[in-house]
């Protein structure tokens, strides 16, 4: 369940669906509290501007390490708010809270839910001194 505030958007500002657009790097880290094991996914996301994400990195699950995919769809309202619905090839499903900070360059993200907790970050990979 998300608990959010326009507060944490960016005041004066509009944000829309393709200001979220190209290749970020991100980190994921997070426990399940319910179990008491702690994982961390770092990687590369595309997002298309237009709802949709896909992805892949690494991953360490209570210190086992795999491989990680997923696609999925986002939202993005007009403060930079937003949620995307992530399924990883292993079957798990995420929703995140994310907040999209320096025009787009960046976002903030956080999960909290069903015994879990994580936060991270992604950033944008500019191509030869250029935006994608």
């Amino acid at each position: 369940m998300f608990y959010a505030s326009p507060a944490f958007g960016q005041p004066n500002q509009s944000c829309k669906l393709q200001d979220l657009k190209g290749t970020y790097g991100f980190t994921l880290k997070g426990t399940n509290l319910a179990r008491g094991v702690g994982y961390i996914v770092a990687g590369v996301l595309t997002s298309d501007g237009g709802g949709n994400i896909t992805g892949s990195g690494k991953q360490s699950v209570a210190g086992l390490v795999s491989d990680a995919s997923f696609n999925g769809t986002y939202q993005l309202n007009a403060d930079c708010t937003g949620t995307t619905h992530l399924r990883f090839t292993s079957g798990v499903q995420s929703d995140l809270y994310f907040v999209l900070v320096q025009d787009g360059e960046e976002a903030m993200m956080l999960y909290v839910d069903n015994g879990a907790l994580e936060s991270g970050d992604a950033k944008r990979i500019n191509v030869a001194k250029g935006k994608p």
